[in-house]
């Protein structure tokens, strides 16, 4: 029953839920009092538990005196529980996206990213959000230092972009730290150069550098975002 126990908190079920309906996975039909024998659950407790339980579809309430529960099959309750995580997934980002348009409305304009001065640290989905800003707002000059690897990991994230800027006559420049990767086709026809050292950078319109902390790591990606003419024409030119 532990392991059970386990695999139930696992899915997202609380201790109490977990302890419930491992007490009726022999597929008997038990009362609550039963039930909160079996579970070793508090008597005045359980009724929510189970009722938290039927609404998430893991359990059957019988009709009539005394009341029984019974515990629905995993794949189906499985099933339930899955439409509901996903129906409450789509409301959170209808909200998401319905607050978002408010939100920029209300946030002062020399709060916004593209205002903003000094370096930054910033992690995982920030990361991708601010090279995907970038590159849209990119006029002149786009560079990414990094591995043979990693770029065409890039092209894979953001290869319309980029050569959706190549076609509005923005320069697109990758440095690789490999030799033989200068000859990807993978990267099709923008410009290859080869790196000085192992850094990993991109750099837009000499202004701004987003300059990546892990060394050849993407899980947990860190990097720091710096607006500095001068760092990044420095950069530009290893």
């Amino acid at each position: 029953m532990l392991e059970l126990i386990a695999l139930l908190k696992r899915i997202g079920l609380n201790e109490y839920e977990s302890r419930v309906y491992s007490s009726l996975n022999s597929g008997s039909t038990l009362t609550a009092s039963e039930i909160s024998k079996k579970a070793s659950i508090p008597r005045a407790r359980v009724y929510d538990v189970l009722m938290s339980l039927e609404k998430k579809g893991f359990v059957m309430v019988s009709v009539g005196r005394p009341v029984s529960f019974k515990a629905i099959e995993p794949e189906k309750a499985l099933a339930n529980y899955e439409n509901q995580k996903r129906a409450g997934f789509e409301r959170d980002l209808e909200e998401m996206n319905s607050l978002k348009e408010e939100l920029k409305k209300n946030f002062s304009r020399e709060n916004s990213e593209e205002s903003f001065d000094g370096a930054w640290s910033v992690s995982g989905a920030q990361i991708n959000n601010i090279i995907s800003s970038a590159l849209k707002n990119a006029k002149e000059s786009v560079v990414i230092s990094t591995s043979e690897a990693n770029a065409l990991k890039k092209m894979s994230a953001f290869g319309s972009k980029l050569r959706a800027l190549k076609g509005r006559g923005v320069e697109v420049k990758f440095a690789l730290n490999s030799v033989k990767a200068e000859k990807s086709k993978e990267l099709g026809d923008f410009y290859i150069s080869k790196s000085r050292n192992n850094s990993r950078f991109m750099v837009f319109d000499n202004k701004k550098v987003l300059l990546f902390l892990n060394e050849k790591k993407e899980e947990n990606e860190r990097a720091l975002l710096i607006e500095s003419p001068f760092i990044a024409s420095y950069l530009s030119k290893l």
